[in-house]
C-alpha cells in the first residue's frame, strides 16, 4: 500500500471509523464500544457483527507504537469443528 506510515497508523487506530475506508462483508460489519477512545494500548473493542450474537467478538489492543505498529488480539468463537486429517 503506497501511503505514509503515519496515515496508515491513523486509519487503523481510529477503529470506530473503519466504515469510512473498509467496506462491510459477510464477516465484518463494524467496530464499536471502543474503550478508551482515542485508541491506545489496552483499548477494548467489539468487532465483527456486534449486533448479531455469535457473529461478534471482543478484542484488545496489545501493542501501540505510533506511527509504526498497532497490534490486536481477539478471540472468535466457532462451533465445534469436525475434521478428518
Amino acid at each position: 500500500m503506497a501511503a505514509p506510515p503515519e496515515l496508515l497508523f491513523k486509519l487503523l487506530s481510529d477503529m470506530p471509523n473503519y466504515g469510512e475506508w473498509l467496506p462491510g462483508s459477510g464477516q465484518y460489519g463494524a467496530t464499536t464500544d471502543v474503550e478508551p477512545y482515542p485508541v491506545q494500548l489496552g483499548s477494548r473493542y467489539h468487532d465483527g457483527k456486534p449486533d448479531q450474537p455469535g457473529k461478534d467478538w471482543w478484542g484488545t489492543v496489545t501493542g501501540f507504537q505510533r506511527p509504526g505498529s498497532i497490534d490486536f488480539h481477539h478471540t472468535i468463537r466457532v462451533k465445534q469443528l469436525k475434521a478428518i486429517i
